[in-house]
């Protein structure tokens, strides 16, 4: 098995994410037997034809994956693979852990969680500056790590100097190398009933958390829970009975 930690820097535009990421394969190793590979979204940006974001990001993850198959099993680093990313909606995020899950390796959500204003006053002064308006709407939609896969998560905010926000990575770090991921086995197919009363208790939580971040839309959030599972009822929405609870209520999500 080989020592690895796939590791998340997320955030908001001008959270200060790439300032500490680009320090990483220097100051890293002065802690330990440490390798970084760092995989920055903006470089790919950079790089890539113009074409989608859902693109960009699948190229990111197969650079992620293939860094991962490239490490010997007899390599005595540690190897810390770096993604650089915004990542505000968790099933962004959800891909990497189970990246992480299926290759029996660490996993790590670093979140630099700074005021919007910072954020704002730090990308003016970028010279590759993001919109403004990009960033504000970012900032609404962002999904904080608080799913029971992302327990592994370092929330840094704007007090944080850069030499302490080192200090506690390494230290979380560290903790989350002891705990590397298991793949999950794969479990027993259940009945057509007992998968559509999952789905059902699924789709109302989902609903749930829905009505109450939009209650002026409840009906029809409600409305659209039934035709939903009306659709998975008649078959015309196929569910993959394999997946567990993380991974069915994330695709349900997509549903909607």
């Amino acid at each position: 098995m080989i020592n690895a930690c796939v590791v998340l820097i997320i955030g908001i535009p001008g959270a200060g994410k790439t300032t500490f990421v680009k320090k990483l394969p220097v100051i890293l190793p002065q802690y330990g037997n440490f390798k970084v590979c760092e995989i920055i979204y903006d470089n790919i940006l950079e790089t890539d034809c113009p074409t989608s974001y859902k693109l960009h990001r699948q190229h990111a993850f197969t650079m992620a994956e293939q860094t991962i198959k490239d490490i010997r099993q007899d390599d005595e680093k540690i190897h810390v693979l770096v993604i650089d990313d915004n990542m505000y909606f968790k099933s962004m995020r959800y891909e990497y852990y189970k990246l992480a899950r299926n290759y029996q390796i660490s996993f790590f959500v670093v979140h630099f969680n700074v005021e919007l204003s910072v954020a704002l006053h730090r990308n003016a002064n970028r010279e590759n500056s993001v919109p403004e308006h990009v960033i504000i709407n970012m900032a609404k939609k962002f999904e904080q790590p608080c799913e029971n896969w992302e327990k592994n998560s370092l929330i840094i905010d704007s007090s944080y100097e850069l030499n302490d926000i080192y200090s506690k990575f390494v230290t979380k770090l560290n903790q989350c190398l002891k705990e590397p991921l298991v793949s999950i086995v794969q479990i027993c197919e259940q009945t057509p009933i007992s998968q559509l009363q999952r789905i059902d208790l699924l789709l109302r939580k989902l609903v749930h958390k829905k009505i109450k971040n939009n209650r002026t839309n409840a009906g029809t959030i409600c409305y659209k829970r039934t035709e939903i599972f009306k659709c998975i009822k008649n078959s015309q929405i196929i569910v993959n009975d394999n997946l567990n609870d993380a991974e069915l209520l994330l695709y349900l999500d997509t549903l909607f």
